[in-house]
């Protein structure tokens, strides 16, 4: 079951600030539209045999690029709180 305000679903983001005087605590808006999230291609792999060596395991280290911008600030609203 997927929650709906007026008939668009909402997820709640542990993000956002709290509901106090000059906060933002709910942004409203088709996503998918205003942020572009990009990833890249590469992966970087370390293996690292000393770590654990006493107990005989080899620990691998991954590192990946992801990164993510504003595209549209149109496509979102922001209800801002008063004092």
């Amino acid at each position: 079951m997927v929650n709906t305000i007026l008939g668009h679903p909402y997820v709640e983001a542990t993000d956002m600030p709290s509901e106090g005087s000059n906060t933002y605590p709910v942004a409203f808006g088709d996503f998918r539209r205003a942020y572009m999230i990009v990833d890249r291609v590469n992966l970087a792999v370390l293996r690292d045999p000393f770590t654990q060596a006493t107990t005989g395991n080899v620990r691998y280290i991954a590192r990946k690029r992801v990164g993510g911008q504003v595209i549209q600030s149109e496509a979102i609203n922001k209800l801002k709180c008063s004092a």
